[in-house]
């Protein structure tokens, strides 16, 4: 299982999960997580730390949406209007997540680093969680989160060594 892999929805756990049933916009997070081949999880808990699930939420930075997009980020992404639906904005925050993802090799400590404070201050800290407040904060906060939430891949044997990282057994 590589880095990536473990944050990709299990193929046995298809279809929309019983924990996220309730939670508001759960088919149109799966449908974007699928689309990015990630855990909708994973969507799940970094949505709960940006917006608590709300559509309509905006940071004082300009982020906007569940997913809390920024908009010269969502144009990167072919997304030129991430305020204007739910849709638009899931599919921006969840390619932007997956390219971050693809960039730090897995590493979900420093993706949601990136996410939270920018590809540019983990790499300018070299490889490091940036030493910001918020970002040393929503770091383990998303994380936690996706603990509690997320459905383990039968089979697989996790070691957690360092927070984010993971030690996977080889198949």
């Amino acid at each position: 299982v590589s880095n990536l892999d473990q944050y990709k929805l299990a193929p046995a756990n298809r279809g929309p999960a019983a924990a996220f049933a309730e939670k508001p916009f759960a088919r149109e997070i799966e449908a974007a997580a699928r689309s990015a081949e990630l855990d909708p999880a994973l969507l799940h808990a970094l949505i709960h730390v940006e917006s608590r699930h709300q559509a309509q939420a905006l940071s004082p930075k300009g982020a906007t949406g569940l997913m809390q997009v920024m908009p010269e980020t969502a144009a990167r992404f072919g997304v030129p209007h991430p305020e204007r639906s739910v849709e638009a904005n899931l599919k921006a925050g969840s390619l932007y997540l997956r390219s971050l993802m693809r960039q730090f090799d897995g590493r979900l400590d420093l993706t949601l680093a990136a996410y939270n404070a920018g590809e540019g201050a983990v790499l300018r800290h070299s490889m490091t969680i940036p030493p910001y407040a918020e970002t040393r904060r929503y770091v383990p906060a998303v994380i936690s989160k996706y603990d509690e939430w997320r459905v383990p891949i039968s089979g697989v044997v996790r070691i957690d060594y360092l927070a984010g990282t993971r030690l996977l057994p080889l198949r």
